[in-house]
Protein backbone atom coordinates (compact mmCIF):
# COMPACT_ATOMS: atom_id res chain seq x y z
CA UNK A 1 0.00 0.00 0.00
CA UNK A 2 1.18 3.15 -0.70
CA UNK A 3 0.35 7.05 -0.52
CA UNK A 4 1.25 10.66 -1.21
CA UNK A 5 1.43 13.48 0.99
CA UNK A 6 2.74 17.03 0.25
CA UNK A 7 4.89 18.73 3.06
CA UNK A 8 4.31 22.19 4.55
CA UNK A 9 7.13 23.80 6.12
CA UNK A 10 4.14 24.68 8.89
CA UNK A 11 2.99 21.22 10.14
CA UNK A 12 4.47 18.43 12.00
CA UNK A 13 3.30 15.06 11.05
CA UNK A 14 2.59 12.27 13.48
CA UNK A 15 2.80 8.37 12.41
CA UNK A 16 1.07 6.60 15.00
CA UNK A 17 0.62 2.93 14.31
CA UNK A 18 -0.93 0.01 16.90
CA UNK A 19 -0.80 -3.68 15.59
CA UNK A 20 -4.47 -3.72 17.09
CA UNK A 21 -5.43 -1.25 15.18
CA UNK A 22 -4.41 -3.27 11.37
CA UNK A 23 -6.24 -6.33 11.95
CA UNK A 24 -5.43 -9.06 9.17
CA UNK A 25 -4.26 -6.46 6.86
CA UNK A 26 -0.63 -8.43 6.54
CA UNK A 27 -1.66 -12.10 5.02
CA UNK A 28 2.24 -12.79 4.16
CA UNK A 29 5.28 -13.13 6.25
CA UNK A 30 5.73 -9.56 5.97
CA UNK A 31 4.11 -5.89 4.81
CA UNK A 32 5.12 -2.81 4.03
CA UNK A 33 3.58 0.61 3.61
CA UNK A 34 4.89 3.52 1.85
CA UNK A 35 4.12 7.16 2.26
CA UNK A 36 5.67 9.74 -0.54
CA UNK A 37 6.69 12.60 1.45
CA UNK A 38 6.89 15.66 -1.41
CA UNK A 39 8.46 18.56 -1.07
CA UNK A 40 6.91 21.46 -3.61
CA UNK A 41 8.62 24.58 -2.29
CA UNK A 42 11.58 26.35 -4.62
CA UNK A 43 13.80 25.79 -1.77
CA UNK A 44 14.89 22.84 -0.60
CA UNK A 45 13.98 21.66 3.00
CA UNK A 46 15.65 20.16 6.17
CA UNK A 47 13.67 16.99 7.27
CA UNK A 48 13.36 14.96 10.57
CA UNK A 49 12.10 11.41 11.29
CA UNK A 50 11.97 10.80 15.19
CA UNK A 51 10.17 8.49 16.98
CA UNK A 52 9.16 8.43 20.88
CA UNK A 53 7.63 6.00 21.28
CA UNK A 54 8.88 1.84 19.60
CA UNK A 55 7.80 -1.08 21.72
CA UNK A 56 9.93 -3.79 21.56
CA UNK A 57 11.66 -5.56 18.77
CA UNK A 58 12.12 -2.74 16.34
CA UNK A 59 13.92 -3.33 13.49
CA UNK A 60 13.08 -7.63 14.04
CA UNK A 61 9.38 -7.85 13.84
CA UNK A 62 8.33 -4.23 12.22
CA UNK A 63 10.49 -1.23 11.39
CA UNK A 64 10.49 2.43 10.32
CA UNK A 65 13.02 3.49 7.81
CA UNK A 66 13.41 6.57 5.51
CA UNK A 67 15.16 7.08 1.59
CA UNK A 68 15.84 10.48 1.01
CA UNK A 69 16.01 11.62 -2.51
CA UNK A 70 19.49 12.12 -3.86
CA UNK A 71 21.05 9.08 -1.72
CA UNK A 72 20.82 5.11 -1.54
CA UNK A 73 21.37 4.63 1.82
CA UNK A 74 17.84 3.80 3.65
CA UNK A 75 17.82 5.22 7.30
CA UNK A 76 16.25 3.12 9.96
CA UNK A 77 14.66 3.51 13.54
CA UNK A 78 15.61 1.36 15.38
CA UNK A 79 15.11 2.38 19.25
CA UNK A 80 13.33 5.95 20.67
CA UNK A 81 14.79 9.04 20.30
CA UNK A 82 16.90 7.74 17.06
CA UNK A 83 16.75 10.71 14.73
CA UNK A 84 16.60 10.33 10.85
CA UNK A 85 17.70 13.46 8.79
CA UNK A 86 18.12 14.45 5.40
CA UNK A 87 17.68 17.16 2.66
CA UNK A 88 14.49 17.25 0.04
CA UNK A 89 15.04 19.20 -2.72
CA UNK A 90 12.21 21.14 -5.00
CA UNK A 91 9.75 18.96 -6.38
CA UNK A 92 11.35 15.67 -4.80
CA UNK A 93 10.22 13.38 -2.27
CA UNK A 94 11.44 11.28 0.61
CA UNK A 95 9.84 7.52 1.00
CA UNK A 96 8.76 6.41 4.33
CA UNK A 97 8.53 2.98 4.68
CA UNK A 98 6.88 0.82 7.75
CA UNK A 99 7.04 -2.33 7.39
CA UNK A 100 6.00 -5.15 9.83
CA UNK A 101 5.41 -9.15 9.92
CA UNK A 102 2.27 -10.91 10.54
CA UNK A 103 3.16 -11.97 14.01
CA UNK A 104 4.24 -8.34 15.14
CA UNK A 105 2.75 -7.05 18.22
CA UNK A 106 3.82 -3.19 18.44
CA UNK A 107 3.40 0.37 18.96
CA UNK A 108 4.69 2.94 17.01
CA UNK A 109 4.68 6.97 17.50
CA UNK A 110 6.52 9.06 15.25
CA UNK A 111 7.28 12.81 13.77
CA UNK A 112 8.19 13.91 10.75
CA UNK A 113 8.88 17.79 9.62
CA UNK A 114 11.13 19.46 7.05
CA UNK A 115 11.58 22.81 7.33
CA UNK A 116 12.00 25.64 4.37
CA UNK A 117 14.83 27.74 5.89
CA UNK A 118 17.58 25.97 7.25
CA UNK A 119 17.63 28.52 10.45
CA UNK A 120 14.04 27.76 11.37
CA UNK A 121 12.03 24.85 11.87
CA UNK A 122 8.77 24.32 11.26
CA UNK A 123 6.36 24.88 13.63
CA UNK A 124 2.81 22.57 14.20
CA UNK A 125 -0.42 24.23 13.29
CA UNK A 126 -2.60 24.55 16.64
CA UNK A 127 -4.87 21.98 15.97
CA UNK A 128 -1.88 19.30 15.53
CA UNK A 129 -0.80 19.97 19.25
CA UNK A 130 -3.10 18.08 21.17
CA UNK A 131 -1.32 14.66 19.76
CA UNK A 132 2.31 15.79 19.97
CA UNK A 133 4.24 14.91 23.24
CA UNK A 134 5.33 18.94 23.32
CA UNK A 135 8.61 17.94 26.12
CA UNK A 136 9.81 15.21 23.88
CA UNK A 137 9.43 17.21 20.96
CA UNK A 138 11.08 20.60 22.30
CA UNK A 139 14.25 18.74 23.34
CA UNK A 140 13.97 17.35 19.74
CA UNK A 141 13.75 20.91 18.34
CA UNK A 142 17.02 21.59 20.59
CA UNK A 143 19.22 19.07 19.22
CA UNK A 144 17.90 19.73 15.55
CA UNK A 145 18.57 23.29 15.63
CA UNK A 146 21.91 22.86 16.74
CA UNK A 147 22.56 20.43 14.22
CA UNK A 148 21.14 22.85 11.67
CA UNK A 149 23.53 26.01 12.77
CA UNK A 150 26.55 23.38 12.62
CA UNK A 151 25.99 23.28 8.57
CA UNK A 152 26.14 27.22 8.52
Amino acid sequence: MNSDTFMSPESIYHILIDSENLGTMCPTRKCQKNLRASWLWEQSCHAVLVCDNLSVDACEDYGLRILYPGTTKVQKICHEGAKSLGEIGFNEAATITFWYTAKAEFKLSCYFWCSDDHQELALPNKENLENIDLEFLADIVRLTLYHNLSYL
